[in-house]
């Protein structure tokens, strides 16, 4: 019995990949893109009663921060937000792009006074090969730290820095 051209050509690759999905199954899995952390099946333990008793913590309460033109939110990314920790930490999230050139020095949101930082606050902010830079004042006014010739997203994830009450109590406690 003779085999059609196309059978004999998808056999070897269906096979191929049945195979390496076994191998892939017996191995774990990798848990994102570029991640080098792979889980098995025994990693997971079975539910301890004993982890009902670690408090929960509150959700973070996250306000939204207006933007000053040029710069806006995308409607599909996480709009530039910021957040204030009991002791005084305070930390930035979100995504905001320019959608004109803009010089260095043109504030880009305003921090309310609980959120003013302890001294002047500098990020560097590297994507895509490009650098950008936010400088947070002692006024709560974050400004643009490099002119953007064209239109650039800027990504405030894991930006932080400790208030101004925190830095001035932390301050005190030095000076005794």
């Amino acid at each position: 019995m003779q085999t059609s051209a196309p059978l004999r050509i998808l056999f070897p690759l269906f096979l191929t990949v049945a195979l390496l999905n076994q191998v892939q199954s017996e191995q774990g899995f990798n848990v994102g893109v570029g991640s080098s952390v792979t889980f098995q099946h025994e990693d997971f333990q079975e539910f301890d009663p004993a982890m009902e008793a670690v408090p929960k913590m509150a959700p973070a309460s996250w306000i939204d921060l207006p933007l000053e033109p040029p710069f806006i939110n995308m409607k599909s990314y996480q709009s530039v937000q910021y957040h204030i920790e009991a002791d005084g930490y305070v930390s930035l999230r979100g995504w905001c792009v320019a959608t004109d050139r803009a010089e260095m020095g043109d504030p880009v949101f305003y921090l309310p006074p609980a959120a003013w930082p302890g001294r002047e606050e500098t990020f560097a902010i590297t994507f895509k090969g490009s650098e950008r830079r936010i400088v947070i004042g002692t006024d709560g006014v974050a400004r643009l730290g490099l002119d953007l010739y064209e239109s650039k997203w800027i990504p405030l994830a894991s930006l932080g820095f400790y208030n101004m009450q925190a830095t001035e109590a932390a301050e005190l406690l030095q000076l005794e």
